[in-house]
């Protein structure tokens, strides 16, 4: 498998966190990118999900190689996400704050994803691990047709 990344960005960029993905979902185009392309997609606030066959939804995901989680309001830092999670990218969200922290975490997997429920037991597993460790994450980031910020 190439270093690339399979996924459906778009290149709308927010300042804030949209109250709805409307907008950004009908601009979502299916790429291969670099991770450090990715970062400066996520730098300028460009929303992004798995990638879709004709349209985003949970009967049109494509194969990726990525899985997003989701940690929103916790009171560690990233440095303990780092130790308990091995990501490509880790970044604070729009949602950060400094009372409590959310974060994004960017995993990479060795074979492509296939199916929802492949995606699923994937991100339960990673779910469950951080769990583990005490760090709460939004459950419903296993789902593979999410859509991020």
């Amino acid at each position: 498998m190439n270093n690339n990344l399979h996924l459906a960005i778009s290149e709308l960029p927010h300042k804030y966190k949209p109250k709805t993905g409307a907008d950004t979902t009908k601009t979502l185009v299916n790429k291969y990118i670099t991770i450090e392309e990715f970062v400066k997609y996520i730098e300028s606030g460009c929303g992004f999900s798995n990638p879709f066959r004709i349209n985003r939804g949970k009967d049109n995901c494509e194969p990726t190689n990525l899985i997003t989680i989701d940690i929103d309001k916790v009171d560690v830092d990233m440095e303990m996400i780092k130790q308990s999670i091995k990501g490509i990218i880790y970044y604070p969200t729009f949602s950060d704050s400094e009372i409590k922290h959310s974060y994004r975490v960017i995993v990479k997997t060795d074979k492509y994803i296939n199916t929802r429920n492949e995606y699923k037991r994937y991100s339960d597993t990673l779910i469950c691990m951080l769990n583990n460790k005490g760090i709460e994450v939004d459950n419903c980031c296993n789902q593979m047709e999410r859509l991020y910020f």
